[in-house]
């Protein structure tokens, strides 16, 4: 019946399983050197794309990368197209392509397999360590602009960075500690600032 249906339904739409794989280190080394190698990097988008239509990004606004990213088809033009403007892109722009299907960050396009798609909404972050930066790659789920419309978000939902993140990571006190504890975790990035100056970190979630 349709109580059935909703339940079988329901458990594949929260289905664990099916985040990206992350137990393979040297397939995600060449994963992160290839999105190094095309520019895939904070500084390599907002130079490719401009300052204002970056920081529209932030904001979810995605016409003025569109419009300044044009119909380039290089592999950093693919990185921003596919991932931070929820497009497609033939598999031979985008960098190890083969690696990141079988990572589970891209699918092909249904009826298009030539083109890929995201899985997650993966972007650049860089988390500042003293004089230093860690060039980052921060995965969580597609959120609302990039589903179709007719697709609810998934009740176990991890948001993106966003301007909320931005935020908390600056009013986050940075003074060296012994232990810090992230509570609903996320997609990550409060723990990745609070390693910079924690000894021990223990970051938890419910998903």
């Amino acid at each position: 019946g349709m109580g059935e249906n909703r339940r079988v339904t329901d458990a594949a739409f929260d289905d664990p399983t099916d985040a990206p794989r992350s137990d393979d280190q040297p397939a995600l080394d060449r994963i992160r050197a290839a999105f190094a190698d095309a520019g895939f990097t904070v500084d390599g988008v907002e130079r490719r794309l401009g300052a204002e239509a970056a920081a529209a990004l932030h904001r979810d606004l995605l016409a003025p990368a569109e419009f300044a990213l044009g119909d380039g088809r290089d592999p950093l033009a693919a990185c921003i197209r596919v991932y931070l403007l929820a497009g497609a892109a033939a598999a031979d722009e985008l960098p190890a392509s083969a690696e990141q299907l079988a990572a589970g960050l891209l699918e092909p396009v249904p009826g298009d397999p030539r083109r890929l798609r995201a899985r997650v909404d993966l972007r650049p972050y860089a988390v500042a360590d003293g004089d230093s930066a860690h060039e980052l790659w921060v995965a969580s789920d597609l959120g609302g602009i990039q589903v179709d419309a007719d697709r609810p978000l998934r009740r176990d939902h991890v948001v993106g960075i966003g301007p909320a993140t931005a935020n908390l990571a600056q009013l986050a006190p940075r003074r060296p500690v012994a232990r810090a504890l992230d509570l609903g975790v996320g997609m990550g990035v409060q723990t990745m600032h609070l390693l910079a100056h924690a000894e021990r970190v223990v970051a938890t979630d419910i998903s």
